[in-house]
């Protein structure tokens, strides 16, 4: 019977050794990074450079339980490059998950690759309802134009403007905002004065101010794609006198946190719509901003993350979640199972992947820039919850 009893404990233990070798031998979790690292949006990319490393050293450098792998492609602004980076991480480095695009045409160019390969692909920022109907791996952690601009039109109504005048940079996305803002600004009573699509990248904006100064409105609405454009905007609108008759309301990458402190005294008193306010009294939002500012040189530790890096934050946890919930290969059926529907509370609030749609379900926040502290912050004054 003893003899008996051995055998049979060795046997178990030679079934669970198979197991436990694999668990002990599998690779890391390798996920493919496509964004801009450089050009116009290269602050962009160094704030995700902090996001990440602060989501790995909060982590132990581990995602799910296992050692990850980040392999990052600079698509230096352009789509055609975000598709082709991102068919090499796919096809040659063989990651098991996509996330990248700062606007709408990287977006769709990398869905593509993704629908084609079956890779998960997570969007970081893209605005333009609709992206994800034909693209099925893919989910959108961004906040959609009707989310965000539609709250700002009616702000503008409510603070008393009559007459409101907008402008964008000439990309799709930035056309249907204005288009937004406007058919909800002339809804409420209001009327829209004149607009203006400007080239992507556009720093000399004293033309278009002047042409914007004759229409007399007493409200603009911007939508610039951040970067170096956001900050010169604001210096050349208040160069012209445009800042003691007319009140700016934009989108959040106008006064995002990594160029605040560029904006200077420029952007006071500018309205924005967020799905991220940094002043959000919350443990996660608290244990993000520690880990997130831990990554900065000490000069700049006064600069608070910025909706983007919460967006990169939010969808490493995310995918923290998915492989957690797997044990051997990810399995692609279950990966996606888990992340339809999948909720948590995130340094931005309560969010939650609709399990149709595969879009964030999430607060926006409505935001004036102020000094507190001798620091500039974009204040929150109005929480619309998830629709």
């Amino acid at each position: 019977m003893r003899v008996f009893s051995t055998v049979i404990a060795a046997a178990l233990v030679l079934l669970a050794a198979p197991h436990a070798s694999s668990a002990q031998t599998l690779p890391p979790i390798k996920i493919g990074v496509v964004f801009s690292f450089s050009g116009a949006h290269a602050l962009l990319g160094n704030s995700v450079n902090n996001t990440i490393a602060a989501w790995l050293a909060q982590h132990k450098n581990q995602l799910g339980g296992r050692p990850v792998e980040i392999i990052k492609r600079d698509d230096v602004d352009a789509p055609e490059t975000s598709k082709r980076e991102a068919q090499e991480l796919v096809i040659q480095d063989h990651v098991d998950f996509l996330v990248g695009a700062e606007t709408t045409p990287h977006a769709l160019a990398i869905e593509g690759v993704s629908t084609a390969s079956k890779t998960p692909f997570f969007i970081v920022n893209s605005n333009t309802d609709g992206i994800l109907a034909d693209a099925p791996y893919s989910m959108r952690f961004a906040m959609t134009w009707k989310e965000a601009v539609i709250p700002l039109a009616r702000q503008a109504l409510k603070d008393g403007a009559k007459a409101a005048y907008t402008v964008s940079v000439d990309i799709s996305s930035g056309t249907l905002a204005q288009q937004i803002f406007g058919d909800t600004f002339t809804a409420g009573g209001g009327k829209t004065v004149g607009s203006l699509s400007v080239p992507f990248g556009t720093t000399d904006w004293s033309a278009y101010l002047l042409r914007m100064k004759d229409a007399k409105p007493q409200a603009v609405f911007v939508m610039v794609a951040g970067g170096s454009a956001a900050v010169t905007f604001l210096k050349m609108f208040n160069s012209v006198g445009m800042h003691a008759t007319t009140k700016v309301y934009a989108t959040a990458d106008l006064t995002a946190e990594t160029s605040l402190p560029a904006n200077g005294d420029e952007a006071l008193g500018v309205v924005t719509a967020s799905n991220y306010t940094p002043l959000r009294d919350s443990a996660p939002n608290r244990q993000f901003i520690k880990a997130y500012l831990a990554q900065l040189p000490k000069s700049t530790q006064a600069t608070l993350p910025s909706f983007m890096d919460v967006q990169f934050w939010d969808i490493l946890t995310a995918i923290d979640k998915t492989v957690a919930a797997q044990t051997g290969p990810l399995d692609l059926t279950k990966t996606m199972s888990t992340l339809r529907g999948m909720a948590f509370e995130s340094p931005r609030g309560p969010v939650q992947i609709d399990a149709q749609t595969r879009e964030l379900r999430q607060n926006i926040y409505l935001r004036h820039v102020e000094r507190r502290a001798g620091e500039l912050v974009n204040a929150d004054f109005v929480t619309f919850p998830p629709q």
